[in-house]
């Protein structure tokens, strides 16, 4: 794989294994992870490819909390909305921080 950092090799080293927050629960995935010995920079394509970011969100479940965060308090959306609406369990800081994302 051309590393995106610097286009030399980057070479997989191995799979790591992710929870990710969905609308349908947590999902643990497998990605393929690859290593750029020449930069020393690190990447997970099928990150990028299913749309994830650090905050272990699928972009639909990003979505909810987004609009749930600017409709109510981060507080009532973490502790209530969200869990009443679709099971979603994240903190308030999560909800205060993904709209500005």
């Amino acid at each position: 794989m051309v590393c995106p950092t610097c286009r030399g090799d980057a070479r997989c080293v191995g799979v790591r294994h992710r929870w990710v927050d969905t609308l349908l629960g947590q999902l643990e995935i497998q990605r393929h992870y690859y290593h750029c010995r020449q930069c020393r920079h690190g990447v997970m394509p099928r990150d990028r490819h299913l749309g994830l970011d650090k905050r272990m969100l699928s972009p639909a479940a990003r979505e909810v909390v987004s609009i749930t965060g600017v409709q109510n308090s981060f507080e009532q959306s973490s502790e209530i909305t969200l869990k009443k609406l679709c099971g979603l369990s994240v903190s308030e800081s999560t909800v205060e921080r993904v709209p500005k994302s």
